[in-house]
């Protein structure tokens, strides 16, 4: 989740959850009106820590961009659910999927996203 979206969800996470955290921020309208504050990256953090004991980062743009295109974020964020072992749906299905849904063009940058997103999660537990 982008940051200041996760924090206004902080209610609903559980102690034994994990928050994967894409670090993009989208600043809201109302930031950009100077009607309200966009807390720092560190805030968020600490009051993540707070409620969960697993909160996993990365720039998911950033790692979408490498594989190929920025639109694939979400794809990079489901890689790193995979990649956590906390989804009960198997790899090859989930590839299965993209290939099924998308141009094979758009479909291997898709795949290219999520095995980033996947290694992500590798790099940041290790």
């Amino acid at each position: 989740m982008e940051p200041a979206e996760t924090l206004r969800n902080i209610t609903y996470m559980a102690k034994s959850g994990l928050i994967i955290l894409n670090t993009q921020r989208i600043v809201p309208v109302m930031v950009l009106l100077g009607k309200s504050s966009y807390p720092s990256l560190e805030e968020i953090l600490e009051k993540l820590w707070w409620v969960a004991n697993k909160v996993i980062t990365l720039n998911a743009a950033q790692i979408a961009e490498e594989a190929g295109s920025l639109m694939t974020a979400n794809i990079v964020m489901l890689g790193v659910l995979s990649g956590s072992g906390q989804l009960p749906i198997k790899v090859e299905t989930i590839k299965e999927q993209i290939h099924a849904r998308f141009p094979a063009k758009v479909a291997a940058v898709n795949i290219k996203a999520f095995d980033l997103g996947y290694q992500a999660y590798q790099k940041a537990v290790k």
